[in-house]
């Protein structure tokens, strides 16, 4: 197998699994606490795939890698944190839209979050 192709299909693989674990968290009727750091670690995990990837070049072969590499920091950061990352574009800019981040920030904070949703279903 040539180098380009192991690397299409090692980015097919990781790509799936990502997108299945990032669907999977959304589906959780809530994200405690302790769910949350584990669900981060794990992710993280995943994410090491990319040292398989010629450096700076996992872009090329996965377009969604900058949405992926943020799950983490979505699932431990706090409101604040989400919110300005959702006022500056960041978050839009790499894929995730209001939806996605609502539906984490309800399921991490309940009640708390939803000054936090109303700002950011009406930016979208």
């Amino acid at each position: 197998m040539l180098p380009d192709d192991r690397l299409t299909s090692l980015s097919l693989l990781a790509t799936t699994t990502l997108t299945q674990t990032t669907e999977d968290i959304l589906l959780l009727p809530t994200l405690s606490a302790s769910e949350s750091p584990v669900l981060a670690s794990l992710t993280s995990q995943l994410l090491s795939l990319e040292n398989l990837f010629p450096r700076n070049r996992v872009n090329d072969y996965m377009p969604q890698w900058g949405k992926y590499r943020v799950l983490p920091q979505l699932l431990e950061m706090d409101l604040k944190g989400i919110l300005m990352l959702w006022r500056t574009g960041r978050l839009k800019g790499i894929g995730w839209d209001g939806g996605d981040i609502c539906e984490i920030v309800e399921r991490r904070f309940g009640r708390s979050g939803d000054g936090v949703c109303r700002e950011i279903r009406r930016g979208y």
